[in-house]
């Protein structure tokens, strides 16, 4: 099997990549973002997603960089975030399947 490519993503002049495990801490903390997310209101998604508050604690939930994300983000660096967030979730989604039908039983 190889090993994937580790990606980097540039945020406020910084390179970030994905950590490689995640603590039950960092999951509570992305389980915590995913409840303020409506799926079925696009327009809520992006309200949270730019919404400093949260999504930076996410970012630093789940990167790893010489030193942590703070405000403000700036319109430029969204497709940045955007990326680092799908690339996660898109890395854990079979977790995070199994989380959710748990947690609905």
């Amino acid at each position: 099997m190889s090993k994937q490519k580790e990606k980097f993503y540039i945020i406020q002049n910084n390179s970030f990549s994905l950590k490689g495990n995640y603590s039950f801490g960092d999951w509570q903390k992305v389980i915590r973002f995913i409840g303020d997310i409506n799926m079925n209101e696009p327009l809520q998604v992006i309200e949270v997603l730019l919404d400093e508050k949260k999504v930076i604690p996410l970012l630093n939930t789940i990167l790893t960089g010489a030193k942590p994300i703070t405000e403000p983000l700036f319109e430029e660096e969204f497709e940045e975030v955007n990326k680092a967030i799908n690339d996660f979730f898109l890395r854990k989604q079979s977790l995070i399947k199994t989380l959710a039908a748990k947690s609905q039983k």
